[in-house]
């Protein structure tokens, strides 16, 4: 399981639960957020550069696709990588500042690099989630990534580390993990078939078979780092807090 596929059956599960949640795809070159939903959108986040310094909720809706299943909204990347030098910071930043004014709860999928936009996403985020694998390389990426955010005086309490496939027999164990990256490690996902399956279906898996242990391992995450800790702890109506992107006073 990817980044891409983590944010998508996230945020699905916590708009399955009734939250308006918004789905931005960050990765302006080869974003695959759409596709892994099975969705065809007529707009992208480039769009909302042409709406630069007057982006209100009406602009927004109109460039969002929903996926239907969860009733998640969705804002695509580019189709043509060629626009990601087009969509700046700035725009990134009022986007976000936004969104979190109409939406109760705000995923950012990012690239695996720091742009630029990343490092603003991450600098209006509440809760930054980081992926790792057992894989010597992986982990190297992920501690560069880490003093990276440090560097820049990120908040270390809104870091929540997760690993991937954590049941794998590769010869490095989650213990190693914890003391390379010099950070706990919140959650596990397991490995499972699954999950390539529901990617190469174009299902959020936690929807699809929400009783594989990858889905309950999702809904534990959504669950107690994102609704818990946000205050939507119950499904009554119950006013919720702010979700993962909030703007900063």
């Amino acid at each position: 399981m990817g980044k891409t596929t983590l944010a998508t059956n996230l945020a699905a599960y916590v708009a399955s639960t009734g939250a308006r949640t918004l789905l931005i795809d960050l990765d302006l070159m080869f974003g695959d957020v759409a596709i892994s939903l099975q969705l065809a959108p007529m707009h992208s986040i480039r769009d909302v550069t042409q709406m630069q310094g007057r982006l209100d909720e009406q602009a927004l809706a109109s460039v969002v696709a929903v996926h239907e299943p969860s009733g998640l909204y969705v804002l695509a990347a580019p189709s043509d990588p060629g626009d990601a030098d087009r969509v700046p910071a700035a725009v990134v930043e009022e986007l976000l500042r936004v969104a979190r004014q109409h939406y109760e709860y705000v995923f950012v999928d990012t690239p695996p690099s720091l742009t630029e936009q990343v490092l603003t996403a991450c600098d209006l985020s509440d809760l930054t989630l980081l992926i790792a694998t057992l894989d010597i390389p992986a982990v190297k990426n992920l501690r560069i990534a880490i003093n990276t955010l440090d560097t820049l005086g990120a908040s270390k309490d809104n870091r929540v580390v997760v690993v991937n496939r954590a049941d794998a027999k590769v010869g490095l164990k989650p213990a190693d993990v914890e003391a390379a990256l010099k950070h706990s490690i919140t959650a596990r996902i397991p490995s499972s078939v699954s999950v390539p399956s529901s990617i190469n279906r174009g299902v959020a898996v936690v929807l699809d078979e929400p009783r594989s242990p990858v889905a309950a391992a999702i809904r534990s995450i959504a669950d107690t780092e994102i609704r818990a800790r946000f205050g939507d702890v119950a499904q009554n109506g119950a006013k919720r807090a702010f979700g993962l992107l909030r703007s900063k006073k």
